[in-house]
């Protein structure tokens, strides 16, 4: 019998599975389980005999548990699956799982094993890396607001909220100062948005670069200036109409940037990084560093 561990976060999207629902739906389908909550404080003393690791949460629960196995140097113990429960989904939808999480696990035997890149912030003390993006600008600034921001009924509700408020910052928002070196070549200038892209989509399911692949060795990085304002403010109204064809930016591709601008915040991921300004960050790729089901 194979054996999964699922890591979950309960209060994740609109909290439709508890830890029996999930340990049963596992055994059904011929797993022995071992379940941890990640609101629990043991969820990171797990016991490392296992056949695959489910992450039952959203972007944030998995980058913890990403956070964990690098921090135990374990990062090659089993191939991971993603139960997609959170608000935004971005990186199961990235990686090609969009059912409910009964019809993923079903589907558990059928999918292949990928391998799949992180970026990584050169230069620091601590580990610093990424599987969604690093970004600077309009983003890390709505990471901020939304903080203070009272949480909707449903997802969906979440999603619109975020897409207002995002519309609302972006109109009175001042562009900074930058200078973007990549693949040999310098663009200055003043940008909402410079995003350093592992997966296609990033905050409330924005797909900002269609084309990144997280296993290709190569960052998306997603440049958006000053002059682009009206551009980005309409591409956010299709977004709350419904439609992503909206969204159609300069996408350069590179496996290492470096980012001098005149902030003092970025984002890896969900979380923000708070340093002073100015920022002068290196950004390359890691390739190939987790296994996932795909």
């Amino acid at each position: 019998m194979k054996s999964v561990t699922i890591f979950h976060n309960p209060n994740a999207g609109d909290e439709a599975y508890d830890q029996q629902q999930l340990i049963t739906l596992a055994e059904q389908h011929g797993y022995q389980c071992d379940y941890y909550s990640v609101k629990e404080e043991d969820y990171e003393s797990f016991q490392e005999d296992t056949d695959l690791i489910a992450v039952a949460g959203g972007d944030g629960t998995v980058r913890s548990i990403l956070k964990v196995l690098m921090k135990r140097r374990l990062n090659t113990l089993a191939p991971l699956t993603i139960l997609p429960m959170g608000t935004a989904n971005n990186i199961s939808k990235s990686l090609g799982i969009f059912n409910e999480p009964s019809e993923v696990v079903k589907d558990w035997e059928n999918r292949n094993i990928r391998k799949i890149d992180l970026g990584e912030i050169l230069d620091e003390k601590e580990e610093t890396f990424f599987l969604e993006a690093a970004g600077f600008g309009v983003f890390p600034a709505l990471m901020q607001l939304m903080k203070d921001h009272p949480d909707e009924d449903s997802t969906e509700d979440k999603l619109e909220a975020t897409l207002k408020k995002l519309r609302e910052l972006i109109v009175t928002y001042q562009a900074r100062d930058a200078r973007v070196e990549l693949n040999g070549e310098v663009r200055s200038g003043k940008f909402l948005v410079i995003e350093i892209m592992n997966i296609s989509s990033i905050g409330p399911n924005l797909l900002l670069a269609p084309e990144a692949d997280p296993g290709d060795g190569q960052l998306d990085i997603v440049l958006i200036e000053e002059n682009e304002k009206d551009n980005l403010l309409a591409a956010i109204d299709h977004k709350i109409n419904g439609s992503d064809q909206g969204f159609r930016f300069e996408v350069v591709r590179a496996d290492q940037v470096h980012v001098r601008i005149q902030d003092s915040v970025m984002h890896l991921d969900d979380e923000l990084i708070q340093k002073h300004a100015p920022l002068d960050i290196t950004i390359r790729n890691d390739p190939k560093v987790f296994e996932f089901l795909i």
